[in-house]
């Protein structure tokens, strides 16, 4: 890690914090066989390239490993480089996401889902309970004129 606060890109003035070039790099490390492996490291890279240059580079490798799955369910569905593969795409996808700034923040999306769920059961609460309520509060329902002659001899 280096000892700045703030990764700077003179050419682009794109700032990445240390926390989020920590967080990218979580979803870039995993544990495999008690051994900790990086599908990337982002300090390698950020020290010699520029950010944009590290996002292109993780889109097309992301790119590179879509075509791997690929052709690798087409040859065998079962194999298990076919999880490695889904798994070292959803991470490589995460940490685009932090560096591009995209990411959202779980709690809120479902908290804003909760209130809209709770908004169109209270709707959908209020037009049934209309339903259930009279016009004529005072009507009970026994002294009602039948339409069509027919009706009133039941």
């Amino acid at each position: 890690m280096t000892d700045m606060t703030d990764m700077t890109d003179m050419t682009s003035d794109h700032v990445i914090s240390n926390q989020t070039l920590q967080d990218a790099q979580q979803y870039l490390t995993f544990q495999s066989n008690g051994d900790t492996r990086m599908i990337v490291d982002l300090n390698h890279l950020l020290m010699n390239h520029s950010i944009p240059a590290v996002l292109d580079f993780l889109k097309h490798y992301l790119h590179e490993k879509q075509k791997s799955l690929r052709n690798m369910i087409l040859i065998d569905k079962q194999h298990w480089k076919v999880n490695e593969l889904v798994s070292q795409m959803f991470r490589l996808h995460m940490a685009i996401r932090i560096l591009d700034r995209k990411e959202v923040n779980l709690v809120e999306r479902s908290q804003q889902r909760t209130t809209k769920s709770c908004k169109i059961s209270t709707r959908n609460k209020r037009c049934h309970s209309h339903s259930r309520i009279r016009q004529n509060k005072n009507d009970d329902g026994k002294n009602r004129n039948a339409r069509y002659p027919a009706q009133r001899v039941a």
